[in-house]
């Protein structure tokens, strides 16, 4: 059975660990959702961070054991926390073009970097995106 919980202070050790045995970049500033089985066993951390009214997508790490099927739990358990704090819609960045089919399938989108909010604009999250080419900007309404 899998286990879907916010990440708390406590888990930052490990949350820090799955991330960096990964391409993706852990994050301080974000919030995580974790992944667990009932051995505790960490399989899956997704990082996310709010701002001003927009939830924006920024870990999305599986190991080779996250049951796949659960992914719309997964999906629905980030969206659930960002319309809890006040989020009118959730965005993420990636530079991989082989994505994009992917997170369409969750209903998102993509954007023309011209259209990217100005807070998620000026956000040093995004700041540290921008370094990726190409880079392509998918959001969704809550």
């Amino acid at each position: 059975m899998l286990r879907l919980i916010v990440g708390k202070k406590e888990d930052e050790k490990r949350i820090q660990s799955f991330i960096k045995a990964s391409e993706a970049i852990y994050d301080a500033d974000c919030m995580f959702i974790l992944a667990e089985n009932e051995g505790e066993e960490l399989l899956a951390v997704m990082g996310f961070q709010v701002i001003d009214q927009f939830c924006l997508l920024r870990s999305f790490v599986f190991s080779s054991g996250f049951p796949a099927e659960n992914l719309p739990l997964v999906f629905e358990k980030i969206i659930g926390k960002a319309r809890e704090l006040g989020c009118h819609s959730i965005g993420l960045a990636t530079h991989k073009e082989t994505n994009i089919t992917f997170f369409e399938a969750f209903g998102f989108s993509c954007l023309e970097e011209g259209k990217v909010p100005d807070a998620v604009k000026l956000s040093t999250a995004y700041k540290r995106i921008q370094a990726f080419s190409p880079l392509f900007f998918m959001w969704k309404a809550l």
